[in-house]
């Protein structure tokens, strides 16, 4: 009973903050909308930004019919979902569909490492399949504005073909493993390396997975994880955006929490004090709950002090 309670009540503090973060930044874009790259697109869009669905173009790839077939039913400005794979070239690239539909990838399974850990029946290879391949730069013609990574792996290779949109990008949330998964796929390094040299700043983690050997329990080896790439407000200022562009940046740094870097777009554009006066009131308050978060996080370490000087408490958000 105290748990259905719980659910309950945390459903109804989610649709509120939802309702709440819905309303900014549809107040903030106006008549402009996100164009959203959603490379991966097995299981559905993320949360933070399903409760903005109705102000993105979506446009996502996901090769794996069955994954393709059980999306959940989500309202977009425009909606296109594509089945062919993303990479750096057009190409004939084998994709190997695994029994789990959202671990299929371009990379064979490193079945070395998977079988240290519970369950690798889930990257078990069912099927091998020769699939067309093609670009990003090759098949969107629009300026992009976000794009998501999740494609086992080919992060890397997708965002090489991308290398014209991603000029336009301001910010990127991809997937990254600090462990080989599949054989031979670039890792977190390779993937942070090639961003900033187009100008993105690894900014944080949104999610990390830690497996152990017999369970997944949250502990254990670091093993993936979800990176936050952004291009910096300096970089933002230096480009003299004009208004559409800099309502876009904010609507991205509102979702991922990024309040350090919206006041640095304030501090130095003071016009936008008046004109964006609604938003920037909003922004403080939500800015007000993650610092109270953090404070109520900093006595939670204190306590696991008594425990054991070695544990920590982090903030993911």
């Amino acid at each position: 009973m105290l748990r259905k309670i719980a659910i309950g009540g945390r459903a109804l503090i989610y649709k509120l903050v939802s309702n709440r973060d819905t309303k900014v930044i549809k107040d903030l874009l106006g008549q402009e909308s996100i164009l959203f790259l959603d490379l991966g697109a097995a299981g559905g869009i993320e949360l933070r930004w399903e409760k903005i669905s109705s102000v993105l173009r979506y446009v996502g790839f996901e090769p794996d019919s069955r994954a393709r077939e059980n999306l959940p039913n989500t309202k977009f400005a425009s909606y296109q979902l594509l089945s062919g794979v993303v990479s750096e070239n057009k190409a004939t690239r084998k994709l190997y569909i695994t029994n789990d539909e959202g671990k299929s990838s371009n990379y064979h399974p490193n079945e070395e490492f998977l079988n240290r850990f519970p369950n690798p029946g889930r990257f078990t290879v069912i099927k091998e399949l020769d699939s067309e391949a093609n670009s990003i730069d090759s098949m969107i013609a629009e300026p992009v504005d976000f794009i998501k990574l999740d494609i086992q792996g080919s992060e890397l290779n997708a965002l090489k073909g991308a290398a014209n949109s991603l000029s336009s990008v301001l910010g990127i949330e991809a997937e990254v493993e600090f462990s080989e998964l599949y054989d031979k796929q670039p890792l977190f390094g390779s993937v942070s390396e090639f961003l900033k040299k187009h100008d993105f700043e690894f900014i944080d983690f949104v999610n990390l997975r830690r497996w152990e050997r017999n369970s997944f329990n949250g502990l254990g080896q670091l093993v993936f994880g979800d990176g936050l790439f952004l291009k910096s407000p300096e970089w933002v200022i230096e480009q003299e955006f004009s208004g559409p562009e800099i309502r876009k940046y904010l609507c991205i740094l509102y979702l991922y929490n990024r309040f350090d870097l919206i006041e640095r777009i304030f501090d130095e554009q003071p016009n936008l004090y008046k004109t964006l006066q609604r938003f920037y009131k909003s922004y403080k308050k939500k800015r007000n709950t993650l610092y109270s978060i953090n404070k109520f996080n900093s006595l939670v370490s204190g306590f696991y002090k008594f425990l054991g000087a070695e544990y920590r408490s982090h903030v993911l958000y």
